[in-house]
């Protein structure tokens, strides 16, 4: 039947993949990277019914997260995993690829693709908010994030500054997710968007993501990547 997909056949394919990713980025890459994989890592909103698969992969260029959020639920879910850095004038850039990437002093990192807190020591006219894609009932959505070697942090806000050590030494991915209604009582909190390619999505209101976006949490990883240190 024209359109029709197989939705096993679709995850065997995936999960091929994903562990011929395993046994290619075990082996150190050259420039001293090096990632440790067990298995396809995943977690699940039992609330939603919404589950994230992803694997990740490790060049001499670029640590690279290929993630697959399956709606296994009865209602819709918005997925906030289309971000966008700012230039030197400010101005916003939508990037698929982009994440959100925090180094802890003991190498840990967390890539973060969802709708950032504001912290509380500063006060923000237009908080960081990503657009979000809608996914139906029984639909997957798939993405993935691209960093680039020597890790660099990308904050959404200037808050804290420290010393980094020379290489990361574990890692976590976050997705944020919320349930989309198809019903809403009053005006919707939210616009409609075109994004690059013609890609449907929705801006959120970044109150309304605060007060019912859920986050997925990747099992973490061992990961040995350099860090870009400031330059002195």
């Amino acid at each position: 039947m024209a359109g029709h997909i197989d939705r096993g056949l679709d995850r065997r394919r995936w999960l091929r993949g994903a562990a011929a990713a395993v046994l290619l980025s075990a082996v150190p890459g050259r420039g001293g990277a090096e990632a440790a994989m067990s298995d396809v890592a995943s977690d699940t909103d039992f609330a939603s019914g919404a589950k994230l698969d992803l694997r990740w992969s490790v060049s001499e260029a670029a640590v690279e997260i290929a993630y697959r959020l399956s709606n296994g639920g009865r209602g819709k879910v918005v997925v906030f995993d289309r971000m966008h850095w700012r230039d030197e004038s400010g101005r916003q850039n939508p990037d698929p690829k982009y994440a959100l990437v925090a180094i802890g002093r003991d190498g840990s990192v967390t890539v973060d693709k969802l709708a950032p807190q504001v912290p509380d020591e500063i006060d923000v006219m237009n908080p960081y908010m990503p657009y979000g894609r809608v996914v139906a009932p029984g639909a997957v959505l798939e993405g993935r994030a691209v960093l680039r070697l020597p890790l660099k942090q990308a904050l959404p806000y200037s808050v804290g500054k420290g010393d980094l050590p020379a290489m990361t030494s574990r890692a976590v991915f976050r997705l944020g997710i919320a349930a989309f209604p198809d019903r809403w009582d009053g005006p919707p909190p939210y616009h409609k968007a075109e994004l690059i390619g013609g890609e449907e999505a929705v801006l959120m209101r970044h109150a309304w993501a605060m007060m019912n976006q859920r986050v997925l949490v990747s099992p973490v990883t061992k990961l040995n990547v350099p860090i870009a240190q400031p330059k002195i």
